[in-house]
């Protein structure tokens, strides 16, 4: 299982997506979903799409609020 954090400075749309290291998606936690302002946290619990469990490994987070659009490595560990 996985935690990412993060922040919003204003009430937003929220999407965050989880792609292998490959760029094929993975998992969507949030699409497009709206988050108050302050500080949150989104769990993955390590499954694809059809809810098997990935491999250990490096993953690739995308989140999108707004304009905005950040990407950031994590390391799956089972």
């Amino acid at each position: 299982m996985t935690s990412i954090r993060y922040g919003l400075p204003r009430d937003e749309n929220v999407t965050l997506k989880i792609f292998n290291i490959l760029g094929e998606e993975v998992a969507t936690l949030l699409n497009d979903e709206p988050q108050s302002a302050g500080f949150h946290v989104a769990i993955w619990d390590g499954r694809d799409r059809q809810g098997r469990q990935v491999a250990s490994g490096v993953y690739v987070y995308r989140i999108i609020v707004g304009d905005l659009r950040e990407t950031r490595k994590m390391a799956l560990v089972r």
